[in-house]
C-alpha cells in the first residue's frame, strides 16, 4: 500500500541509527471481525511483537517522571485538560526534572499521549 511505499522511501533516505518512525503492519488494516472474534488473536500477537521489539520496549523510566506523569494524570481526572508552558514546567521542577531533562519528557509525555505539547523549547524560558 501507499504506506508501506512511503515507509520504504523514508527508511532508505535515513539508513543509520534508530528509525526515527515504525509504522504497525506496514500501514495495512487487520481484519478483525467484531461479532465472531476472527482476527482478534491474530491482532494482539502482532500488537504484542510490535511493541516488544521497539528499541525503548522495557526502558526503565526514572521514578521522578513516573511521579510527574501521575500529577498530570490527577490533574486530568479532576477535569483539567490544558496547562500552560509556565505551570508545567514549575510542576518538572517539582519532580527535580532539570532543564536537560525538561525536553526529553517533554517528548516522552507528548510521545504517549500524557500531554500535547506542540511548541518549540526555543520559544519557553
Amino acid at each position: 500500500g501507499i504506506v508501506g511505499r512511503m515507509l520504504d522511501s523514508f527508511k532508505a533516505a535515513h539508513k543509520e541509527g534508530v528509525p526515527i518512525l515504525r509504522v504497525f503492519a506496514r500501514g495495512e488494516s487487520a481484519r478483525v471481525n467484531c461479532l465472531t472474534g476472527e482476527g482478534v488473536d491474530r491482532l494482539r500477537r502482532d500488537i504484542t511483537s510490535f511493541a516488544t521489539t521497539a528499541p525503548w520496549y522495557r526502558e526503565v523510566l526514572p521514578a521522578r517522571w513516573i511521579r510527574a506523569r501521575k500529577d498530570l494524570a490527577d490533574m486530568v481526572s479532576q477535569g483539567r485538560c490544558f496547562i500552560e508552558v509556565d505551570e508545567f514546567q514549575r510542576l518538572m521542577e517539582t519532580h527535580d526534572v532539570c532543564s536537560v531533562g525538561l525536553p526529553l519528557v517533554t517528548h516522552l509525555f507528548h510521545e504517549t499521549g500524557v500531554i500535547r505539547f506542540f511548541g518549540q523549547f526555543s520559544d519557553t524560558k
